[in-house]
């Protein structure tokens, strides 16, 4: 008797009405037309002619993503701006000396401040400062090795690889006496009476 009672039927309040989200979105998008064109939009002729204007919207919105998604969602851009290659950044079997030379007399700064702090990383390699890898980041040097001169050639040389800030004859220099400081404190005696 409660069952078939419609003031017991307390499951009518969370049931949804008896239209699907479509006709839902048919009802409304009519309604805007109404309102704005005060045409009879009830027309069967209508009504098709708005639905396939709609497949066109979605199909051009879709074929535009499809088109833009690797500008869009990609970073190749950025690494075109670069002045340098990105791959192969290694500090094995690389003869530093003469490429930075080589790269100065072009007068390629940004290829010097790579270099410099990539032979710098393998002088901390070889003192057994860092344990290096292709996958760390700089600030992951930064935190291995505490020291402000390399600190410093880091933040550099993140600003010169990451930030698009130009390099410059100057900046090499600094890099180049930066690394010279790091050279300096690894020579120096630890606190047991060995060399770092």
């Amino acid at each position: 008797m409660w069952q078939q009672d419609g003031r017991y039927d307390y499951n009518r309040e969370l049931m949804g009405g008896g239209e699907s989200l479509l006709e839902w979105l048919q009802r409304v998008v009519m309604g805007w037309f109404e309102e704005l064109f005060s045409a009879a939009v009830h027309d069967e002729r209508v009504q098709w002619l708005l639905a396939a204007l709609g497949v066109v919207i979605v199909v051009a919105v879709g074929w535009f993503v499809w088109r833009k998604r690797l500008k869009l969602f990609s970073s190749s851009h950025r690494i075109d701006a670069l002045d340098y290659e990105l791959e192969g950044d290694t500090i094995y079997g690389v003869d530093f000396v003469q490429l930075i030379q080589e790269a100065m007399a072009r007068e390629d700064c940004g290829q010097v401040v790579r270099l410099v702090y990539l032979q710098t990383l393998k002088m901390l390699s070889d003192a057994r400062r860092v344990n290096w890898q292709a996958s760390k980041t700089p600030t992951q040097y930064v935190a291995e090795v505490r020291q402000e001169d390399f600190t410093e050639l880091s933040h550099l040389f993140m600003r010169v690889r990451y930030g698009n800030f130009t390099a410059t004859k100057q900046l090499a220099e600094r890099m180049n006496i930066l690394q010279e400081n790091v050279g300096r404190w690894l020579n120096q005696p630890t606190e047991g009476g060995e060399e770092a």
